[in-house]
């Protein structure tokens, strides 16, 4: 969701994905932060920390999945966080 033009080093974008909640189906909304380093325009690929950790290579396709602003979530009767509704 996020253009490879668009990146800046400096940014903090998100990386949002459903995680399963231990040996259940139930399943939660999970969000961590990825921090771009550095840009290599000419290989398409960017120097991220994702979620604090030592810094990697992303390219181009793995830099799209990640958004802008992380995804709004609210609590389920169950207490797992779950998408809001639009």
């Amino acid at each position: 969701m996020v253009a490879f033009n668009s990146i800046k080093p400096g940014d903090t974008l998100y990386d949002c994905r459903q995680q399963k909640m231990g040996n259940t189906t139930r399943s939660t909304m999970r969000t961590w932060t990825v921090v771009v380093k550095d840009i290599d325009a000419a290989g398409r690929r960017a120097l991220c920390t994702w979620n604090g950790n030592a810094a990697k290579w992303w390219d181009e396709r793995k830099l799209r999945s990640l958004r802008r602003s992380p995804v709004q979530t609210r609590k389920s009767m169950t207490g797992a966080d779950v998408r809001a509704s639009k």
